[in-house]
């Protein structure tokens, strides 16, 4: 089984189409042989300076900047729709009966940053 996950609901619709029939689920289309899901553009961002240390217990402290952290980390955007999307995609990728994931993003300057 193939997974496609499209950058945007938009482009899934077209790949569907292309695919021919397949059932609409909650967050994906599939058939026999195909799965099309979708992202709405970019699902996760970097952390925030404030995301990294505990402000509760220090302060801003000039000495701190610049913040180049040693491993950058990201979070799910903060909107209940991505964060559900987010959880279709994941549970989908962890599907045993998956072999094979596309990445069907736009070709555009921001496509394939991971």
């Amino acid at each position: 089984m193939k997974l496609i996950i499209a950058e945007k609901p938009s482009l899934a619709i077209n790949v569907v189409k292309s695919i021919g029939s397949m059932t609409k689920h909650d967050g994906y289309f599939e058939n026999n042989n195909y799965i099309v899901t979708f992202a709405f553009g970019h699902l996760l961002q970097l952390f925030d300076v404030d995301d990294y240390f505990n402000r509760e217990k220090s302060k801003w402290n000039l000495e701190e900047l610049p913040f180049v952290p040693d491993n950058f980390k990201f979070k799910i955007r903060d909107d209940k729709g991505v964060k559900k999307q987010f959880n279709t995609i994941k549970d989908l990728i962890k599907r045993e009966d998956i072999d094979e994931i596309v990445n069907c993003g736009d070709a555009d300057r921001g496509a394939n940053r991971f």
